[in-house]
């Protein structure tokens, strides 16, 4: 379990924003006023549409311990889950946009939670304001509020907390860190996300849960636009679900028990809708009639429409089949011209054409060194892998030729057309990361996808390579997810040559680095460490770059290169999903790949992953933990399946010393 950083503030406040450009400024400037405590502020604008956003930055620019961050619209519990991740502090609270505390509010809370035994959670007591925050000292809502207060003094607090949410929101949560880690993250309910996690803190430690109901430190909106004023019938299924799981777990009732008044409430949700059914057929037949009249029109519409589109993916398919010709005529080609380059008189020829080729590039000014497309003797001696010739895209069981090569000298015309796809899911490798892409040549096109919210990372990326291209992506298929992702936006298969980065940690449990150590090696010390043994070998500097660019020049059967030492065929975890993946993008199966999934590899080798349709959503992201089993440890294993169907070998190149 992390705990805060030393230097952190005492106390970090989370405010979800979404469009009260009208209250923010007094919400925000609730908690920037608070007194006796040290805290931060951590605004997440949740898409915005009007002005928050501009008034956000304005505070951030005139407070330092504000930290602003924007996000695409996802609902405002993924704006209070981003903004808790955030935190540093050693307690967090939350307050809703439209909402305020009290001066003393979070100076009082932190000396209560350390008291006597101390506290993981509390809530208070609270005001009602209206929209122009005006106190409303009569309204049914506050006569609701008060006989709940007189139901907890009597019932007790899990009883009350059972029949309502004395919480009342977010708003009125403080708790320490500690507890959000155990609880994990707010749940996607759209109007009880705030009773869920009230009942799940209860029930977790009850000794250590307080309702401070006498102390009024926050005002609570009631305003037009509030969750609480609607939402009926959603509202009350949710509460139906959370209720069943905290009765099933506070009181471990059985789960048939509670399965028989599911029963009850379908028999009598079958009784309304009989009645329902009853009266629409006695009074709006007519209305019916006239509605089916409108959908006739619209089925023949979607039937003219369908019989286009069957035209259209008609003429898609004999497209497809006549690219596909096209690409086994060019695999063919390739594969002849593989054998021409692997021959005994070829070699001949190059040797005794180098001096006057080496004359004619004297005079244009390019590389006084003879080009050799073959791999030299020194490197095939050293490396028992080595295949003689690179071998045909094959469906069958044939290996995709591995060879251990020695890099030529660096490349001295004009570079190749380069993508960079780099993932950041743990950012505070992403310096390492950028190093390294900065150290090439040229100026490739640089993609940057992370787990954060963008705008928590573009500023540093940016600030080191100004054209790269940065956005946030689900933490779904762990690299190959957003690097399929990065592959449908930008069409990664249209440049010559690709590499994919990302910030590797494998911070899993120790048989799973065992394992590591295992197949590549004892030395290996961590998973940092395996990071750089990864990345040196392909971009370790700009002179080593520049003669893998001169490789892939020289040799048109190199199709993909890694990491000599992590050259790997270790079988997947998942047999049957390995054998469906090869089956449905046409690659071999058993095929040697690099561990680690960091590699160079010609752009037109991945595009039967874009005509296979696979996209980032094919990936389950219930399975993000997982470290085996998975649709990306398949892909893991096909790149180099990719690499051979387009007609070429893999190579491995040798490690820069560290």
């Amino acid at each position: 379990m992390t705990t805060a950083p030393s230097n952190a503030p005492r106390v970090s406040v989370v405010i979800p924003s979404y469009n009260h450009e009208r209250y923010l400024a007094e919400t925000m400037g609730s908690v920037l006023g608070q007194r006796g405590v040290d805290l931060e502020l951590v605004v997440v604008d949740d898409g915005s549409r009007d002005g928050s956003w501009a008034l956000i930055q304005e505070f951030a620019e005139r407070d330092g311990r504000l930290r602003p961050f924007r996000q695409e619209n996802q609902g405002a519990h993924a704006a209070i889950n981003a903004g808790l991740r955030a935190c540093r502090g050693e307690f967090l609270a939350i307050l809703n946009s439209d909402d305020r505390y009290h001066p003393d509010r979070l100076a009082t809370l932190v000396d209560l939670a350390e008291a006597g035994a101390g506290l993981d959670f509390i809530a208070t007591g609270l005001r009602l304001i209206d929209d122009d925050s005006q106190p409303i000292t009569e309204n049914v809502w506050l006569q609701e509020y008060q006989r709940m207060r007189a139901g907890a003094h009597a019932n007790g607090l899990w009883a009350t907390l059972l029949e309502r949410n004395f919480t009342v929101s977010t708003s009125n949560f403080f708790f320490r860190r500690e507890l959000f880690q155990a609880l994990g993250p707010i749940r996607p309910l759209r109007y009880n996300m705030d009773w869920d996690y009230a009942l799940r803190a209860y029930l977790r430690a009850p000794d250590r849960f307080a309702w401070r109901d006498d102390l009024e430190l926050w005002d609570y909106r009631l305003h037009g636009s509030n969750t609480i004023t609607g939402g009926l019938p959603v509202s009350a299924i949710e509460a139906n679900h959370l209720l069943y799981r905290a009765i099933k777990q506070g009181y471990r009732v059985p789960g048939t028990a509670l399965a028989g008044l599911r029963r009850h409430y379908k028999l009598i949700r079958r009784q309304q809708v009989a009645a329902v059914a009853s009266a629409r057929d006695t009074h709006w037949e007519a209305e019916l009639h006239k509605a089916h009249e409108g959908w006739a029109a619209t089925r023949d519409a979607h039937d003219k429409a369908h019989e286009d589109l069957g035209r259209t993916l008609t003429e898609l398919g004999q497209t497809r089949e006549e690219l596909s010709r096209t690409r086994e005529a060019r695999n063919a080609l390739q594969h002849e011209l593989a054998l021409v380059y692997a021959s005994r008189s070829y070699k001949l020829g190059r040797k005794l054409t180098a001096p006057l080729r080496w004359l004619r590039e004297r005079r244009r000014g390019a590389p006084a060194v003879p080009v050799a497309p073959d791999i030299p003797a020194a490197a095939s001696a050293a490396a028992p892998d080595s295949a003689p010739a690179p071998a045909p895209a094959t469906t069958g069981t044939a290996r995709p030729p591995y060879r251990r090569v020695a890099l030529p000298a660096p490349l001295e015309s004009a570079p190749p057309r380069v993508a960079v796809h780099v993932h950041s899911h743990y950012t505070e490798l992403l310096d390492e990361l950028l190093d390294a892409v900065a150290a090439l040549p040229g100026a490739p096109d640089v993609f940057v996808t992370t787990t954060q919210p963008a705008d928590t990372i573009q500023a540093r990326v940016r600030a080191r390579i100004p054209q790269a291209v940065v956005w946030q992506t689900p933490n779904q298929g762990k690299d190959i997810g957003p690097f399929i992702d990065a592959l449908n936006r930008h069409r990664l298969d249209q440049y010559d040559l690709v590499l994919k980065l990302h910030g590797k940690k494998s911070r899993n449990q120790p048989s799973y680095l065992a394992a590591v150590r295992g197949l590549f090696g004892a030395d290996i010390r961590d998973g940092d460490d395996w990071r750089r043994r990864l990345i040196r070998p392909i971009a370790g500097s700009r002179e080593r770059v520049l003669r893998i660019y001169r490789a892939f020049h020289d040799d048109p059967a190199l199709a993909m290169a890694g990491a000599a030492r992590f050259i790997c065929e270790a079988p997947d975890a998942d047999p049957e999903g390995y054998r469906r993946l090869c089956a449905r993008l046409s690659v071999t199966q058993g095929i040697r790949f690099f561990g680690g999934t960091m590699f160079w590899i010609r752009g037109r080798a991945l595009a039967p992953l874009l005509e296979a349709g696979m996209t980032q959503d094919d990936f389950d992201p219930a399975r993000a933990g997982d470290v085996e089993s998975t649709l990306e440890h398949g892909c893991e294993r096909v790149f180099g399946g990719l690499a051979a169907k387009d007609g070429g070998y893999l190579a491995g190149l040798d490690d820069l010393e560290p």
